[in-house]
């Protein structure tokens, strides 16, 4: 797959892009039951079935999308992706990624019994505040709009929001890290983790293990295009790894409240 696919998809409505409002190209186009543990275990999880899903790039800022998924209810996407099956195709998502970021945390907070607060925006159920919790951790909030068990907004704002693999699941990047900043103090600190774009997404469009529908995998940025993202909201941009970013407003405040860059963990695996 190469980036002058779009001239064999002519038929293709290609949409413009919802970060920039810049033309985009076409990416190809993927089985629905694509998932990302697919490309882990070296087989399909799910059998093939009948949807395809396309994907498009922005020729400006970079963003890769689709609009498959534009305007579903929670209860669609409850009953076709977030299901009892879902774990087939995110095996991380229950357990070991929660564990493996509370440790994160634990290694790069000065202290992580310390007064700092902390909001874990799109956290599901909990489960990294619960993990948090076991490692001594006493202000954790979890507030997730999709998820019947966290679903009522804080009316405080925290020291420290984390989103951990939440931006790819989103279509509405604006919207999305408007309502994330809302919660962050005026000097706060924004820890969000999606993997940013290969260097060589052209050539491997759609076939990009990270594009993977049955995940709900729908938005996946460059750095250029996170960084637009962030700015809108009054945010600067450092990315620890493809994975890992912070967004701040004061650097002698990130600082303070991250310590360190080593060891940081895989998110994905």
């Amino acid at each position: 797959m190469n980036a002058d696919i779009s001239n064999s998809n002519s038929h293709i409505s290609v949409p413009k892009c919802k970060l920039c409002h810049h033309t985009a190209c076409y990416m190809g186009s993927v089985d629905f039951n694509k998932s990302g543990n697919d490309y882990f275990v070296g087989e399909r999880m799910f059998p093939k079935s009948d949807k395809e899903v396309t994907y498009f790039r922005c020729d400006n800022c970079g963003l890769m999308f689709t609009d498959y998924f534009y305007g579903w209810s929670d209860e669609e996407f409850g009953e076709c992706v977030y299901n009892d099956e879902y774990l087939k195709a995110d095996p991380p998502f229950e357990k070991e990624r929660p564990q493996r970021m509370a440790k994160f945390l634990q290694g790069v907070l000065p202290n992580v019994t310390s007064p700092v607060t902390h909001l874990d925006y799109g956290g599901g159920r909990g489960r990294l505040g619960e993990e948090l919790e076991k490692l001594g951790f006493r202000s954790s909030t979890t507030f997730d709009p999709h998820h019947p068990e966290c679903n009522i907004s804080p009316t405080k704002r925290f020291d420290l929001v984390t989103a951990f693999e939440v931006v790819e699941h989103v279509a509405d990047q604006l919207t999305l890290f408007d309502n994330i900043s809302r919660f962050m103090k005026p000097n706060g600190l924004l820890l969000v983790t999606t993997l940013l774009q290969p260097d060589d997404v052209l050539q491997q469009g759609a076939n990009w293990w990270y594009a993977c529908p049955r995940n709900a995998h729908m938005t996946f940025h460059t750095a250029n295009s996170l960084e637009i993202t962030l700015s809108a909201v009054g945010l600067k941009l450092v990315s620890l790894t493809q994975e890992i970013h912070l967004g701040y407003t004061s650097e002698s405040q990130m600082k303070s409240l991250f310590t360190t860059t080593k060891d940081l963990p895989p998110v994905n695996v």
